[in-house]
């Protein structure tokens, strides 16, 4: 007789699946700041604004910010091939590449609106980088929504190294 009956396996196979549904679906709400940023991982990246606090309501000591943000954070390995972030929401928002130390007073090297890309090149120094998703800065009122950040940056875990043309 086996040790579990198929019942209890599909039982907890079904609890198993609902937990990593639930993991994965759902985005940071506590983790969005400067001091405990979002980790940028290459591929897909989801987080909602609207969750979060408006933590820089400033850039550069000058550019209002009066919109929730949420931060990811990634580094820049010495001499970095190129790499994108291409970015995207469902509402007016902004995202701003920011070298550490991660603050108010700190100016964006970088901007880029939905649809449109970071790079990360050959040009930006090695260093912890962040970027920050917020609103319009353009806009007066408090608005929030959905935003994705799509990287592809040297490095990370899912490189896929070609050789003579084939995957190795």
């Amino acid at each position: 007789m086996p040790l579990f009956s198929r019942t209890y396996c599909s039982i907890a196979s079904a609890v198993a699946i609902v937990v990593v549904s639930a993991l994965v679906q759902s985005s940071p709400a506590t983790a969005q700041t400067c001091e405990s940023p979002v980790t940028l991982m290459n591929g897909m990246n989801h987080a909602d604004t609207c969750q979060a606090s408006n933590s820089l309501p400033a850039f550069g000591g000058i550019i209002p910010s009066p919109h929730r943000d949420v931060i990811f954070s990634f580094d820049v390995p010495s001499s970095p091939p190129n790499g994108i972030i291409s970015v995207s929401a469902d509402f007016s928002a902004s995202f701003l590449l920011i070298p550490a130390p991660c603050g108010m007073v700190t100016q964006p090297i970088a901007a880029a609106w939905p649809g449109e890309m970071i790079i990360v090149d050959s040009s930006v120094p090695t260093g912890q980088y962040f970027v920050v998703a917020t609103g319009d800065p353009t806009l007066p009122a408090d608005i929030c929504g959905n935003v994705w950040l799509n990287a592809e940056l040297p490095g990370g875990w899912d490189d896929v190294i070609f050789a003579d043309g084939f995957e190795s």
